[in-house]
């Protein structure tokens, strides 16, 4: 184990700030002078943790958690956030780092409580990762998936229906978890399962920037939230954009391709900069290749993954009568239950109001604050969703695997409670995807009707 502080900057975010998108772009110039010197003197970037820059490339071989996990914050802006929400199991990180040299902040007393929650409740259930019988569930839903994907390669419409729900409930209930390192104590597994979203959801190395950097560190917040740029042409945020007169359509039609988008535009987009040696543009998709620059393997995976896609597409043109029905129907089915389990716990009023995204200063209580629960006492919606009924206890405690979020809830709902942390709760699915429809109608409607009137009265 060894690390070096190579500079400091001001002090890393503990409990949150005062002006989200304005220290994000900050950090984020900063970060990038540092990459370029690191890469004029060839060597890799390094981590800003706790307003630190800091070079761990000897410890990344040995950290606990995976290589791959400690990469994902090299390179940002600051990795603080992701640092603070996977080490809830114990104290040791903090030991680390004094080590290290580094004084790190204690955490808020919200955060200190709902630690001493998880590592109360590992106590008691004997883990916080994947049970037995939540392992088992998971392997009958793959072997149901290979059945579908069998009766897929014969052209048997049937299968091919069903192909993407029983991939949704092996992926969800299992990559999900694994790409936060939920799934297993094991870093290798987590590596190995997360590969269950291939080939109709996703690719890992899109998802790692996407979702684990980007959106749970940034939940919600406009210009640095990438899920919030699935759709263009209709608006999800009030600081977003505004709104186009076919806002709906493109609404439906973003829905229906999502999945297409980060199993195949986005890693495209990654392999033609691997193979022109060239970076993806700054302003956009380049948050979503990540800051693996010390892997040496690094580049052949990029430039290897997207190939992976072509095969099932090879053999439908190749093989099947119907190859267009048999590629663009499972995508379709599949982006849809994507993007409805998934935008109903975040896009929604109550979780983009200013008195969450701004006056709440701390972070955890943010993450908690900007995600829409419902039917969060139901183990059905628990497995048929991998959780995300529950957003708000996974955006706190993403280490924690989705088998235990059921259980664990009313433990999370007390620690709010006591905190002054305002959950969202709804009875059932139904009702959020009403109030979800309502906001992006409120949104778009209303905005674009006074746009409209403003350009007929100017005319006029």
């Amino acid at each position: 184990m060894a690390g070096r502080v190579c500079g400091k900057g001001t002090r890393g975010e503990s409990t949150g700030s005062a002006s989200l998108i304005a220290q994000a772009e900050v950090g984020h110039r900063e970060a990038k002078q540092q990459e370029g010197k690191s890469l004029a003197a060839n060597k890799p970037p390094l981590w800003r943790l706790y307003g630190q820059l800091i070079d761990l490339e000897a410890f990344a071989k040995v950290h606990p958690g995976g290589e791959l996990h400690l990469r994902l914050g090299q390179g940002i802006s600051d990795c603080t956030r992701l640092f603070e929400s996977y080490h809830i199991r114990n104290e040791h990180h903090r030991t680390v780092l004094k080590k290290l040299g580094i004084d790190a902040p204690p955490p808020s007393a919200f955060h200190a409580d709902l630690k001493r929650m998880v590592q109360g409740y590992e106590a008691r259930a004997g883990t916080i990762k994947a049970t037995w019988s939540h392992i088992m569930l998971v392997t009958s839903f793959f072997l149901l998936t290979l059945l579908c994907v069998c009766g897929w390669m014969s052209g048997n419409v049937t299968a091919m229906l069903c192909l993407a729900p029983s991939s949704w409930l092996c992926f969800i209930n299992s990559s999900h978890d694994a790409s936060h390192g939920a799934f297993s104590r094991h870093p290798w597994i987590n590596n190995l399962v997360t590969w269950t979203s291939v080939p109709l959801f996703y690719l890992p190395t899109t998802w790692y920037g996407q979702h684990v950097v980007s959106h749970h560190q940034h939940t919600n917040e406009e210009g640095v939230d990438l899920d919030l740029h699935h759709f263009h042409g209709t608006k999800v945020h009030p600081r977003g954009e505004g709104p186009s007169s076919v806002w709906k359509l493109s609404l439906q039609l973003h829905w229906l391709i999502a999945t297409i988008a980060m199993s195949h535009v986005y890693p495209l987009q990654h392999l033609v900069a691997a193979l022109t040696s060239l970076k993806i543009a700054q302003t956009g998709d380049e948050r979503r290749t990540q800051h693996f620059m010390g892997m040496e393997h690094w580049t052949t995976v990029q430039t290897v993954e997207p190939l992976i896609l072509l095969v099932p597409w090879v053999y439908a043109w190749c093989c099947l009568d119907r190859p267009l029905l048999f590629t663009i129907v499972p995508y379709m089915i599949s982006g849809l239950l994507f993007m409805v389990c998934t935008q109903v716990s975040h896009l929604q009023e109550a979780c983009q109001h200013d008195r969450v995204l701004v006056d709440e200063k701390n972070w955890i209580k943010r993450q908690a604050q900007t995600s829409l629960d419902y039917a969060v006492d139901s183990h059905l919606w628990r497995i048929l969703t991998g959780g995300l009924n529950t957003q708000a206890l996974h955006h706190a405690l993403p280490p924690v695997c989705s088998c235990h979020f059921t259980a664990m809830y009313p433990l999370f709902a007390e620690v709010c409670r006591r905190h002054g942390v305002q959950l969202q709760l709804r009875p059932s699915m139904g009702v959020a995807l009403s109030e979800h429809w309502a906001y992006l109608r409120k949104l778009n409607g209303d905005e674009l009707k006074v746009v409209l009137e403003h350009v007929r009265d100017h005319h006029d």
